[in-house]
């Protein structure tokens, strides 16, 4: 006679536990204070709100000029245009280059 389904997931769920036990047995865990936890995801969230506004100015760092240059083509404008574009150009390489370096060093410290 086959088995049915429920007797199945019956003796697959004691032998899940019974391989949890075996885990929680070997492995003792305490856990971690409420208020630890609190802080950590205050922390965490400041970051990620820090994070957000720079990755905005970025952002509009770089769509503020297109905008402008778009407007300024359409007008006819194309000396001032060519001026601004190499403005932003001079300022923006520093900028992607201090951003890159940023963003490798913190790569190198999350894996220290």
């Amino acid at each position: 006679m086959k088995p049915s389904d429920k007797d199945v997931d019956d003796s697959l769920i004691s032998e899940l536990k019974q391989t949890w036990d075996q885990l929680d047995n070997a492995y003792s865990v305490t856990p971690v204070p409420l208020h630890d936890w609190e802080t950590f995801i205050t922390e965490r969230r400041q970051i990620i709100k820090r994070k957000l506004w720079r990755d905005l100015a970025l952002f509009w760092l770089a769509a503020i000029p297109i905008v402008v240059g778009i407007v300024m083509l359409g007008y006819g404008l194309s000396l001032w245009f060519w001026l601004l574009e190499g403005l932003f150009l001079i300022a923006g390489v520093p900028l992607l280059i201090s951003e890159i370096r940023s963003a490798r060093r913190k790569e190198e410290e999350a894996y220290e």
